[in-house]
């Protein structure tokens, strides 16, 4: 299977499904990780106290959730004072 790569602008670049493909569909199948990806999505900074309160989850859990989504590169952190937002 060969899939068409939309990131290349006006021009139509073809590349085989890698590891890496399957990576992020394998991150973003769970849920949660589909919910923070929405809230991350819309632009604002979240810390994981924030996004634990939302979800409702354990601080454990949402961290381990967002360290996956950065091994993807759906997530990036930036560091304000003590806090890391994402």
């Amino acid at each position: 299977i060969w899939l068409l790569d939309a990131r290349v602008s006006n021009r139509a670049v073809f590349h085989h499904p890698s590891r890496d493909d399957s990576d992020v569909r394998n991150a973003i199948a769970e849920f949660r990780r589909r919910v923070i990806i929405g809230r991350l999505a819309g632009g604002l900074a979240y810390t994981v106290g924030t996004l634990e309160r939302t979800l409702r989850s354990p601080q454990p859990a949402v961290s381990n959730h967002l360290g996956v989504l950065r091994q993807v590169a759906r997530a990036t952190t930036q560091k304000q004072g003590q806090q890391c937002l994402y």
